[in-house]
């Protein structure tokens, strides 16, 4: 039975608040780390990139979800990393090229911005098909 546009609203508006309070923990650890030193941020950085994945698919506490993220990513470390790194360079190199020659006034950022967040959203798509591919990885296991 097909969902209806307004349940999934309000499912995706209650799990809103801890999807914010997730980013919000992965920010400060991630600038932690890479405050302390270049290396232990990336790799907390790349042991929580499947955090929110985690708490929205199993509807689990963010504490488990950050957890289930770590458990993931362990064993396929350098892969996971190779691939955010790319996606990363890709959406970065997109917004830098379009962006090129443009010049700085209040109307160029709001356009960065809102291409920057669209660059974004692949991003996210990229995490939760790699998060899937994992999840499919470990369950074989």
């Amino acid at each position: 039975q097909p969902a209806k546009f307004g349940s999934v609203l309000s499912e995706a508006w209650s799990l809103y608040p801890m999807v914010i309070f997730l980013s919000v923990i992965e920010f400060v650890w991630t600038v932690s780390g890479l405050a302390v030193l270049i290396i232990p941020g990336i790799l907390i950085s790349v042991c929580l990139a499947f955090a929110i994945p985690a708490f929205v698919w199993y509807r689990q506490s963010p504490w488990q979800a950050l957890k289930r993220s770590v458990q993931l990513v362990q064993s396929h470390f350098w892969v996971t990393a190779f691939y955010i790194l790319l996606t990363q360079l890709l959406v970065s190199l997109v917004v830098l090229l379009i962006t090129w020659g443009l010049p700085t006034t209040f109307w160029f950022n709001v356009f960065s911005a809102w291409l920057a967040a669209i660059c974004a959203s692949y991003y996210i798509v990229f995490t939760v098909i790699m998060f899937n591919i994992l999840e499919t990885i470990e369950r074989k296991k």
